[in-house]
């Protein structure tokens, strides 16, 4: 053997995202309405580390090898009658 470790002994960093999201609407009438809506993705902008390499023969055995998206701002309007 390679040693006395465990096969997927070992776990990823914890993963954390929250979300958010606002939205108003504004009556126009009595069977119309305009909706507007802000949304945030990864509202803390935390990074969240994505695959830790595990092949003991490989160059990124134990490395990060990608990140989780970052903070993400979209704005929306609805017009719904």
């Amino acid at each position: 053997g390679e040693g006395n470790e465990i096969t997927n002994g070992y776990r990823n960093p914890g993963y954390a995202n929250m979300d958010f999201s606002l939205l108003k609407n504004n009556p126009i009438g009595e069977r119309a309405n305009f909706q507007l809506r802000l949304e945030v993705f990864n509202l803390f902008n935390r990074a969240s580390l994505g695959g830790i390499g595990s092949s003991l023969t490989s160059s990124t055995f134990g490395k990060v090898t990608s990140q989780y998206s970052p903070r993400f701002l979209q704005l929306g309007a609805r017009f719904e009658f």
